[in-house]
């Protein structure tokens, strides 16, 4: 990074004294039409060397949106020309140009909507990408910078202008709209005038004059101050950006400044509200997991800013780059499978008919890229060798892999997916993110990633007439990533029974519609949500619901209301899930419901092949592929296969460790994404779809269930499962779940024995026991998970509650002589043939305590 430094690093304050000696001034004054926040001078009165470098910077942003200097002779490359000069075309035939106009297009004229506004901007934005792109038939052309330049000056005369007072959604005014006019001032700058440029410039500092508030805030009272709203992770990089375009527009040193001093809280590590935690969770909005929403918006903001400003004085320091190599190992890398981010962690994003799992892994492995660039040599290595590994996985989209990105991105995709020299690495991981109420795991075969809630994470979010039915894809659903790589894309979130999503536990309850910005999940103390890992392959996750609370903390609708509505369910229990090497295990306890409504568990609801004639073999016979709207009852099933999208794609293995009555339905959905999201297309769309449930009948009370998950198993393997189990479910005393498995077959490197997971439930703990005698006790509420390997054990405690103020104590009947490594937190209070230790999580917030113990 520092050998394409092209100046000499001046301090900051000198570059914005030089600045403010020339005459630059930058007010402060509360919102309102008539104290705009004015902006410094600006047209030739900083210095010569400040100039400079911002004319290369702008020349360097005009760069990364235009992509420079392209091989036009690249087949890709000019697909993509073709494809914006296209795009321009329509837009500058469509455009409005009468002198008295009232709009620009016709089908965009409902200003009562600031969203209005921001699709002009983006429709200039296309005729902007197509003058400034080399190879484009428009590149240069005078007739479309003369319609680019009345356009702006149209916009900014009548909708977007420093004297303008905001309404509708304060997105618009303070993020979008000045994300694009960086984009397409940078490439207009020469172009445009002065004055309408600088005119922007005002506007932007107008509406973003810190970016650390919401500088309007459209539900607080008349005349309250915008510091109401604290910008935090996402939202505020977004403002950051904004905030050094004004700058780069605007040759002023100190929004730069400001700007890169409002993000360093972004690289703090949160124990509450938004922003990344200790175990790698990432939560926007309070209480939302969305690491593949907020934080795939957060990368591109972070990666984009320091690509801006790299070779100036305001370049990242390897002390910021290094944070951000931590966000990509802990946070975004276990949550991609074959390229694809688990919607669990999508938010409203996943209701969008225009994204998926796998736009979102390409959008955070194109940020992940550019970090890369910017990074030491090890680093990108590192960073590159797992990137190359996901490209080269990822054949899910039309066209190819770089087909519709930008001229920045999509020759340096290119390059890294044909650097030989580069050897694709695939992540083997297991993690569980208690602070977010998630965990996933990757395997060479297979990824799996679980969606929990709690008293402190929502089971979804609804706004702005998005996820209208995401009720419970936080309520224990599970995603299992196989070859089949569009399992989760396509149409799958408009046609899916979002009361029976794979994983859940549910009494198909009614529960209308969501009000906006609600938190849904348990009411305040039923926190037991997360889990502990340990040798980062093997891990104990679990969640308790209690449905009757789901409605607890959901906002009033009307201003006269002082309560909210009342939960239609009464739905309780506990749910875990032993994620064990190449085996995941569902265990269910306490299911318990009033309301008069069946109850049942969905071992499985996956879309199929198109044809919908998947083989599914139950106990070794195959049942018959019959779509129909009938369930056909199954008893005392031992094991079942379903069969991949095609003969040669992976299966997926059910094992019953006691004898279970299933529920199958093989049926064709039929939906529209505007079901879902307010915004969508109309039209239908069909998938079929294959579920098993375990049916707990009307009503049950302290239902139980149990099964194991073995993705990319044959049917013989299954089968052979079966008849010589791996997996044990553990008897235990009340309030606990547990599990054991035994490797068949040790790998020499990793050479594991057996894995033991236990929930205890309980604030009093409990006893997992060998015959009548415990094998595993804890003293309180924990998680615990345990392997032994070789001569080593190690055990991983954590108080998934996150609630507890003191210590667990934990026994295990294993021998053990010393102690090889262990956290400051964990005390040895004994060893010899039983292991006792003393856990402190106070300070833990649910992350797993470990220790490791020797012969």
């Amino acid at each position: 990074m520092h050998a394409s430094r092209r100046y000499l690093r001046l301090p900051t304050a000198v570059i914005i004294a030089a600045s403010l000696a020339a005459g630059s001034l930058i007010a402060a004054g509360p919102m309102g039409p008539a104290n705009a926040v004015g902006t410094a001078a600006t047209t030739g009165e900083a210095s010569a060397e400040t100039a400079q470098i911002f004319a290369e910077m702008r020349e360097r942003w005009r760069t990364f949106v235009t992509g420079g200097e392209v091989d036009v002779a690249d087949p890709d490359i000019a697909a993509r020309i073709t494809s914006i000069t296209k795009a321009a075309t329509t837009r500058m035939n469509s455009l409005n140009r009468d002198p008295a106009r009232t709009y620009l297009w016709s089908d965009q004229q409902n200003w009562s909507k600031s969203a209005t506004t921001r699709t002009n901007f983006l429709r200039v934005f296309d005729m902007a990408l197509a003058y400034g792109t080399q190879g484009s038939t428009l590149y240069g052309n005078a007739a479309l910078a003369a319609d680019i330049t009345g356009a702006l000056e149209w916009l900014y005369a009548n909708k977007y202008n420093e004297s303008m007072t905001p309404y509708d959604n304060w997105w618009e005014w303070e993020i979008g709209n000045p994300r694009t006019l960086a984009d397409v001032l940078a490439i207009m700058y020469d172009v445009v005038p002065q004055d309408l440029v600088q005119g922007y410039v005002r506007t932007i500092n107008r509406f973003n004059p810190d970016p650390t508030y919401q500088t309007w805030n459209p539900s607080a009272p008349p005349g309250a101050a915008h510091t109401d709203v604290v910008m935090t992770g996402a939202n505020l990089l977004d403002k950051v950006f904004s905030t050094a375009a004004s700058g780069m527009l605007g040759n002023d040193p100190a929004r730069i400044e400001l700007a890169r001093q409002a993000m360093q809280p972004v690289y703090a590590t949160v124990t509450k509200g938004d922003g990344f935690y200790a175990d790698g969770s990432f939560v926007q909005h309070g209480f939302v997991a969305y690491i593949g929403g907020y934080g795939s918006e957060l990368m591109n903001a972070v990666t984009k800013l320091a690509f801006m400003v790299q070779g100036t004085p305001w370049e990242f320091p390897i002390e910021e780059l290094r944070k951000t190599y931590t966000w990509f190992d802990d946070s975004i890398a276990p949550l991609i499978s074959r390229g694809a981010m688990t919607d669990a962690v999508g938010g409203r994003k996943i209701s969008r008919a225009q994204e998926s799992d796998h736009k979102t892994g390409r959008n955070m492995i194109l940020a992940a890229r550019r970090l890369a660039d910017i990074a030491d040599p090890e680093a990108a290595a590192r960073i590159n060798s797992v990137l190359r590994g996901w490209m080269l996985q990822d054949t899910s989209f039309p066209g190819g892999y770089t087909a519709g990105l930008g001229l920045y991105d999509l020759p340096r995709a290119k390059a890294l997916l044909a650097d030989d020299s580069i050897t694709p690495s695939r992540l083997e991981t297991t993690r569980v993110y208690g602070s977010m109420g998630r965990a996933v795991q990757q395997t060479p075969e297979y990824g799996f990633g679980l969606s929990m809630f709690s008293d402190r994470i929502s089971s979804f979010e609804y706004g702005n007439g998005e996820n209208a039915k995401g009720w419970l894809t936080g309520a224990g659903m599970t995603y299992l990533y196989t070859d089949d790589l569009t399992q989760f894309s396509n149409n799958y979130w408009a046609t899916v029974d979002y009361r029976r999503l794979p994983g859940i536990t549910t009494d198909q309850s009614d529960f209308g519609k969501p009000i906006d910005w609600s938190f849904y999940g348990n009411a305040a103390g039923v926190n037991w949500t997360g889990g502990s890992q340990v040798l980062d392959r093997y891990a104990a996750a679990g969640m308790e619901f209690d449905m009757s609370g789901f409605f607890s903390r959901e906002k009033v609708q009307t201003a006269s209301e002082t309560t909210g509505r009342v939960s239609p369910s009464t739905l309780t229990g506990r749910k875990s899930w032993f994620l064990l090497g190449d085996r995941i295990v569902a265990v269910g306890s306490g299911i318990t419901d009033t309301v008069g409504k069946p109850v049942e568990t969905m071992v499985e609801n996956r879309k199929l092949s198109p044809a919908g004639d998947n083989v599914l073999t139950v106990d070794g016979a195959v049942v018959p592929a019959e779509i129909s709207a009938t369930p056909v009852d199954l008893t005392q099933v031992r094991w079942a296969h379903l069969a991949g999208k095609d003969a040669s794609s992976q299966g997926i293995g059910y094992y019953f460790p006691t004898t279970t009555d299933l529920s199958l339905l093989r049926e064709q959905r039929q939906g529209a994404w505007s079901d879902v999201n307010a915004g969508g297309p109309t039209a239908p769309v069909t998938d079929n779809y294959l579920s098993l449930a375990v049916e707990h009948g009307v009503d049950p009370t302290d239902a139980s269930y149990a099964y194991v998950l073995m993705p990319g198993a044959t049917a013989e393997e299954v089968e052979a499962e079966a008849a010589d189990p791996a997996v044990r479910i553990l008897r235990t005393t009340s309030g606990v779940d547990a599990a054991s498995y035994t490797p068949p077959v040790s790998d020499s490197e990793r050479p594991v024995s057996k894995v033991i997971a236990a929930n205890f439930w309980e604030a009093t703990g409990g006893s997992v026991l060998d015959g009548e005698v415990p094998l595993l006790t804890s003293s309180a509420a924990a998680s615990v998970t345990v392997v032994r390997e070789g001569q080593a054990t190690t055990i991983g405690v954590a108080d998934p509650t996150e609630a507890n103020e003191g210590k667990i104590v934990i026994e295990l009947r294993h021998p053990a002589r010393t102690v090889t490594t262990s956290d400051p937190a964990i005390t040895v209070l004994k060893l010899g043939n039983t292991i006792k230790l003393e856990v402190d999580v106070e300070n833990a917030n649910g992350r797993t305590l470990s220790v490791t113990l020797g012969m």
